[in-house]
């Protein structure tokens, strides 16, 4: 595949080994570049730009006027994303806030980057919230942006009430200013994100299975008939802010005060709950009917209530809540998971992120260590005996030893491995060493 110099210069090592370990260390390796920073934003929002949705007509409003409409295309084109359909396995994310451990845990279960590569994925789709809370959101925003330009038409980024509204999330600036050498360089930086951000999609559909991908809620505006009302300020608000809601009685909602059957004014301040009845009218709406909708923007403790209505018109996906890299104590207890459809014709399938996996603390401390360690390494290994205890040298010296971690986190961050001594497995000196060695 052809990739761009200036990727290859954000993302040297992961663009040569494809490995997460090599991830880590590329976007870790930007601290303190500002200029690289800003040269790589400013590449990714032309790439953007470049890159508009193909939305049809039929979504789009064309009840004004031509004038009007040209208007409206241009501001609208990144407003969502429309398929036609999609085919192979397509992969869904929710709100990540941060957490950049459970991400990469993420992309290490489900195989996503090597699936990319070979051409085997339908669709990567990350249902927004990437930032905030969590003491790693620019990490996890700089990996989201180096993997979409890599595989832009494989990967749907679209856009949580967190990253559109970016004065709410208090913790993101501190997050950036401690990647910079110069706090001058903040301010650019904010403002080029922000113009990233308003180009990322609120939804995107598929139409041949009416599958619905959302951060918050449905179109709580009726939509058949009303083609410029698919993308109103309430329906905006909705995709960003809305949850359902098992059993409504109020109807009646502050904005104009008008009453909409099975929709209320959310607690939250902003958005809306929406009900089962409100389902069940999107299925067979003419503009853009809607039998199942996945979205985030909810914590849930197990699969069984993020199924909110029986019928599973709506799942709820949530993807942050290791604790470590999050800052909010009612996550810490939640399960991470995400949801995978072999074809979007098929039963969705929510798998969980085991809490003792890829990607703990220490496997994230060790390969940020060792490529903190940058050029000064010749050679490092990793090795371990029939007690999986690890022993990690560099150059020669031990740098870490009796870690205890799965073969597989080792093998995944380090790369290739060499098996030695087979049948030496019974004693305690190695029995397989993971080695990686620069000229």
């Amino acid at each position: 595949m052809d990739i761009d110099p200036i990727i290859k210069e954000v993302a040297p090592g992961f663009t040569e080994y494809w490995d997460i370990g090599t991830l880590i260390g590329d976007v870790s390796n930007l601290k303190g570049q500002d200029t690289l920073i800003k040269k790589f934003l400013k590449y990714y929002y032309t790439l953007l730009r470049q890159n508009a949705f193909d939305v049809p007509d039929d979504i789009l409003t064309y009840d004004f006027g031509n004038n009007h409409k040209q208007f409206m295309r241009v501001d609208l084109e990144h407003s969502c994303v429309c398929f036609s359909q999609i085919e192979g396995e397509v992969i869904v994310i929710g709100d990540i806030h941060g957490d950049w451990i459970s991400f990469l845990k993420v992309l290490f279960d489900a195989d996503i980057i090597n699936k990319l590569r070979k051409g085997k994925l339908g669709q990567f789709i990350l249902l927004g919230d990437y930032i905030d809370r969590g003491e790693c959101s620019f990490e996890v925003l700089v990996s989201v942006f180096i993997l979409h330009a890599l595989f832009i038409d494989k990967i749907t980024l679209l856009k949580g009430n967190h990253e559109n509204d970016l004065k709410l999330c208090n913790e993101f600036p501190g997050c950036i200013a401690n990647f910079l050498s110069d706090k001058q360089s903040l301010e650019k930086i904010i403002g080029k994100i922000k113009a990233i951000i308003n180009l990322m999609p609120y939804f995107a559909y598929v139409r041949d299975c009416k599958k619905f991908f959302v951060h918050g809620g449905v179109p709580v505006i009726p939509v058949s008939g009303f083609k410029t009302l698919l993308l109103s300020e309430m329906n905006c608000k909705s995709y960003l802010w809305s949850d359902p809601c098992a059993s409504i009685t109020i109807v009646t909602i502050r904005e104009n005060n008008i009453g909409i059957p099975g929709v209320a004014d959310s607690e939250r301040g902003a958005g809306y709950y929406f009900s089962e009845e409100v389902m069940k009218q999107l299925q067979t709406d003419i503009i853009i009917p809607i039998k199942q909708c996945v979205r985030a923007h909810e914590a849930f403790d197990s699969f069984y209530e993020a199924n909110v209505f029986k019928n599973r018109s709506v799942i709820s996906l949530f993807t942050t809540g290791q604790g470590s890299a999050h800052a909010y104590s009612e996550y810490k207890n939640c399960r991470p998971y995400y949801a995978v459809y072999d074809s979007l014709e098929s039963e969705i399938e929510l798998k969980a992120l085991n809490r003792k996996g890829f990607m703990d603390k220490f496997a994230f401390l060790i390969a940020l260590k060792l490529k903190s360690l940058e050029k000064g390494v010749t050679c490092f290994s990793v090795s371990y005996n029939q007690f999986f205890s690890y022993e990690i040298q560099c150059n020669g010296e031990t740098l870490l030893d009796d870690i205890h971690l799965p073969k597989k986190i080792v093998r995944e961050i380090f790369g290739d491995c060499d098996q030695q001594d087979k049948e030496n497995k019974t004693n305690s000196t190695p029995c397989m060493s993971f080695n990686r060695c620069h000229p």
